[in-house]
């Protein structure tokens, strides 16, 4: 079977596995495939995420389930359209890479939104830190504008620094206790 590069997201349940003690080692255990070509590991409370580019290979789900330790493989379905209420439940499923796509797309519509904008930014951070990159998702943070925020209700800046470290060390925290803004 032939065919070209491809991107794809696999789940895999999740050991027991720390973002801040093993999405490093995985994502260097997965590149070392090789017909793996990039490849972000996020490590939530439930499942490592595995977003990598890839030729075709035989037998690549089983290797990376064996690399993560886990017992099964799942395929999301990336659903098309975005909205609140999807965005939403990623965030609440520790999903917060898909919610970050997500809320791209829905920022496009709604550009002058700071409430779309704040969700973004805090899941882009949550992303970050189940990489395994604490001091990354911090920098992400930074770029929230806690002016325009606190005219709507607000976002609290020590909540989300507090979430963040928690999905760093445990891969999950409730990002959405953080805000006070109606979404």
């Amino acid at each position: 079977m032939e065919c070209g590069e491809q991107r794809e997201l696999l789940f895999v349940d999740n050991p027991g596995l720390k973002p801040n003690l093993h999405s490093q080692a995985l994502k260097k255990a997965i590149k070392e495939i090789a017909c793996v070509r990039s490849c972000n590991v996020r490590i939530s409370d439930r499942r490592v995420e595995v977003d990598l580019v890839h030729s075709c290979c035989g037998g690549l789900e089983k290797e990376i389930v064996e690399i993560v330790g886990g017992r099964s493989v799942e395929k999301p379905q990336r659903e098309q359209a975005a909205s609140i209420v999807r965005v939403l439940d990623l965030i609440k499923d520790g999903r917060f890479w898909e919610a970050h796509e997500s809320l791209e797309e829905m920022l496009a519509k709604y550009k002058d939104n700071s409430e779309v904008k704040a969700l973004l930014i805090a899941s882009a951070a949550a992303a970050k830190a189940q990489e395994g990159f604490l001091e990354a998702a911090f920098r992400i943070l930074s770029r929230f504008d806690w002016e325009s925020l606190s005219k709507t209700g607000g976002v609290s800046e020590k909540c989300l620094e507090d979430v963040v470290r928690l999905v760093w060390e445990r891969g999950y925290g409730d990002l959405l206790r953080c805000f006070q803004i109606d979404i």
